[in-house]
């Protein structure tokens, strides 16, 4: 008899990781608090425009790439079409300086050395290990419980090469490097795209993905791609029942056996999966009964992601004066009574994708990373009416913003869609609206959290919450894994496909 598990989660770490045991013999149910799929990989109408809040561009779109394969796996990747970018994104400082960050690590090196010529020495260090860790495949066909003594030994001496250069850079924190730098231009590019607790291996890795042409982006978006895997996990036999938030992991004994719904629904399972947030998870889920001084000092001194404010905005006509993406300095403070402290706007202009926008109109998104998500959410709870208020000061701000710096374009809006934390939070149930989890810090390195809880058995948990990094690759792997750890636990050969 075939053994049932119970996902909780439908986004793309839960997706993954109900396709690959439906494929090798489990009966899986995934049940999903929202009415859609796709968690945060997702996009939502607004007066005939597709508001995308997630890809921007996706690690695996080259076909020669050890990610590609693993996508394929779980969506039709030759269905695609993907956009790659000559430009990953242009800089532009508080004087207007701007550095082009060119796709073609030669050409970003070039750019760089001409635009600051007094950082040579740490450009080129940087841009060395760019193409240095573009020949590197990460590890990720198994988790490392499955491999035999001679598979560990192969995989050894393929990273050996690439271990000097990982170790190095991975203990470097974007804010460190940038303060070696002269260059108030090249401070900007370190400092607008990630923050300065992560480590810079990230940035490096990103760049190197880009000169690989394995970050690109699909057409149709996050709709889109999330939509083909949940087809994927239908097609093979897996069961998704949506608006069905889970309130409890039912625990007996020591083991997990189910999950009771917030409607009072119970359902009972051999095997629990949870891909939600974390912290929910582990503390509101299962009530903190199972957790040891590792997992509390994750929650309470690990640092995540930021959370964000998006505002979306549907202009009638082309805007030919912009590319397709900016990251500009902020001149002026965006709204401070709640306290926002951001830097730089990045500014996307998505006329690449057709599918986001109807003809003859532009989809224009402003997203701002933010730590105030206390400040939103809190608002948001005591005083919808100051919450509204709130929200309606920082499109002020961001409009006027826009008009100062980039394009004048308020009298073609004829959309306007904002996001705060507080609607990450309420959508993805997200702890501190973070919208990648736990982020890859010099202490942190590349180690992963486990993807069991301590005491407690037939559990597994997927995610960006166990595998730091974020992004839609983490989940795709971190879903794999948990598949794979419960494949290897029951002695059943793992059928990737």
């Amino acid at each position: 008899m075939k053994k049932r598990v119970v996902v909780i989660g439908a986004g793309i770490a839960g997706l993954s990781a109900g396709i690959h045991l439906q494929r090798n013999g489990y009966d899986v149910e995934i049940v999903e608090k929202e009415p859609s799929h796709g968690g945060l990989c997702c996009a939502w109408d607004r007066k005939g425009f597709a508001v995308d809040g997630c890809i921007h561009w996706l690690v695996g779109s080259n076909p020669e790439q050890q990610f590609y394969k693993l996508w394929n796996e779980i969506v039709d990747m030759p269905s695609i079409k993907f956009i790659d970018f000559d430009t990953f994104t242009t800089v532009e400082d508080k004087q207007g300086n701007q550095l082009h960050i060119y796709t073609d690590a030669d050409r970003l090196l070039e750019e760089m050395l001409q635009k600051a010529p007094e950082d040579e020495k740490y450009i080129r260090q940087f841009m060395k290990a760019v193409k240095k860790l573009s020949r590197f495949k990460l590890p990720v066909g198994k988790p490392p419980q499955a491999y035999t003594l001679m598979e560990g030994l192969r995989l050894v001496f393929s990273l050996a090469p690439f271990l000097a250069t990982l170790g190095k850079w991975s203990k470097i924190s974007v804010g460190e490097f940038s303060d070696k730098l002269s260059s108030p231009l090249m401070k900007s590019m370190m400092l607008s795209l990630f923050s300065r607790e992560k480590s810079i291996l990230f940035y490096i890795l990103t760049l190197a993905w880009m000169y690989n042409k394995d970050a690109g982006y699909p057409v149709g978006g996050s709709r889109m791609f999330a939509g083909k895997i949940a087809e994927t996990y239908k097609r093979v036999g897996g069961k998704l029942t949506y608006s069905a938030g889970v309130k409890e992991i039912i625990v007996e004994d020591g083991r997990a056996v189910g999950v009771e719904l917030e409607s009072g629904t119970k359902i009972d399972a051999d095997i629990v999966i949870s891909a939600a947030d974390g912290h929910a998870t582990i503390y509101k889920m299962l009530g903190g009964a199972f957790t040891d001084k590792t997992i509390d000092g994750y929650y309470e001194n690990r640092v995540t992601f930021p959370s964000y404010i998006q505002l979306s905005l549907g202009i009638d006509g082309p805007i030919d004066e912009l590319s397709h993406s900016a990251v500009i300095a902020l001149d002026r403070e965006i709204d401070p009574e709640s306290g926002e402290k951001g830097d730089f706007v990045l500014m996307r202009k998505h006329d690449f994708d057709p599918t986001l926008a109807p003809e003859g109109k532009s989809l224009v998104t402003l997203f701002l990373t933010t730590r105030e998500h206390e400040y939103w959410q809190n608002l948001k709870k005591s005083d919808s009416g100051e919450y509204k208020k709130a929200k309606a000061r920082v499109v002020d701000d961001l409009l006027a913003f826009f008009e100062r710096k980039i394009a004048p374009i308020k009298d073609k809006i004829v959309m306007t869609d904002i996001a705060t934390p507080s609607t990450v939070i309420r959508y993805t149930g997200n702890w501190k609206g973070s919208f990648e989890g736990w982020m890859i810090t010099p202490e942190i390195g590349l180690k992963q959290m486990k993807q069991t809880l301590p005491g407690l058995e037939s559990f597994y948990m997927a995610g960006h919450w166990v595998q730091a990094g974020g992004g839609l690759p983490s989940a795709l792997m971190s879903g794999r894994k948990a598949a794979q750890l419960i494949c290897l636990k029951d002695k059943v050969s793992f059928q990737s496909d």
